[in-house]
């Protein structure tokens, strides 16, 4: 679904859509279908692939990931797919935490 104020989605990003919900979650890792997070409004190829319950919790930048993180995670995981590639989970699931907890790894650096 697009909202009012964006353009409309031609068939290469449709594709990509089409795609990015048939990969595992980028957070969970929970298995196929998922929803598509835009991570900016309007740019269809900055989607995350999320399950129900991590796009619906909004649970990004609470388990160490962050939304850029799980943008190129779920590119990384439809170009696997694309090129029949087996998807190497290289990260462990998310915890589910509050939506206040604040994660130790993002605190580190420069929010420190």
């Amino acid at each position: 679904m697009r909202t009012l104020n964006s353009r409309a989605i031609d068939d290469d990003e449709l594709a990509w859509l089409r795609d990015v919900k048939s990969v595992l979650c980028a957070f969970c890792n929970a298995s196929a279908p998922t929803e598509g997070h835009h991570a900016w409004q309007g740019l269809h190829f900055m989607t995350i692939s999320a399950c129900h319950d991590c796009h619906d919790a909004r649970v990004w930048n609470i388990g160490g990931m962050t939304e850029a993180e799980a943008v190129n995670e779920t590119i990384r995981r439809v170009l696997a797919l694309r090129a029949g590639k087996p998807v190497i989970v290289d990260h462990k699931p998310m915890a589910r935490r509050s939506p206040t907890a604040r994660p130790e790894k993002v605190l580190k650096g420069k929010y420190a």
